[in-house]
């Protein structure tokens, strides 16, 4: 059985992938050669980001950045106290073995799926709220135009059909989120 010849696309795909594994593996040897010291601490410190970036399965990669800002801000006063102190491997191997370092590390880290899992649900409500308001103001305004020009303006069954669909909305919208006592 003939397989079929691989697509341009798909070739130029994987050949792209392959490229950037490729230069991605010489950055980091050289980067390793010159700054093992900030690569260890980075390496281990941004263990939860790597994490966040691989099972998160969106296309946008929301969670990895939000969890990756905060992991950086958790890192970064260890990156300093490398770079201003001495960079040497010792001090960086210190530093990764501080429990107290490692926690706020990867405590920061927790901040941001933190963020990730509470705001959604925040932003989801606030807008609901909001379309409320909207349909609210529009309805008011249908109602003032329908007393300005009579009841003759509307039709009867694109009526019907707009209370049908609201119908439809009110059982298919989210509950609201209960406000913290």
């Amino acid at each position: 059985m003939a397989t079929q010849p691989m697509r341009f696309e798909q070739a130029g795909q994987e050949d792209n992938w392959r490229r950037h594994l490729i230069w991605g593996g010489v950055i980091l040897v050289l980067v390793m050669m010159i700054s093992l010291p900030t690569v260890m601490i980075i390496g281990v410190g941004m263990l939860p980001t790597i994490v966040a970036g691989l099972i998160d399965r969106t296309d946008q990669k929301f969670s990895m950045f939000c969890v990756g800002g905060l992991n950086f801000a958790g890192v970064f006063p260890y990156l300093m106290q490398v770079w201003s102190e001495d960079h040497t491997i010792a001090n960086a191997g210190s530093i990764l073995t501080d429990l107290f370092a490692l926690t706020i590390m990867f405590s920061s880290a927790g901040f941001g799926w933190m963020l990730v899992i509470a705001v959604p649900p925040v932003i989801t409500a606030f807008l609901a709220i909001l379309d409320e308001t909207k349909l609210k103001q529009l309805k008011a305004q249908q109602q003032r135009i329908l007393e300005e020009w009579g009841d003759s303006t509307a039709r009867k069954d694109v009526a019907d059909e707009t209370a049908e669909r609201e119908d439809q909305l009110a059982e298919a919208a989210p509950a609201p989120v209960p406000e913290a006592g």
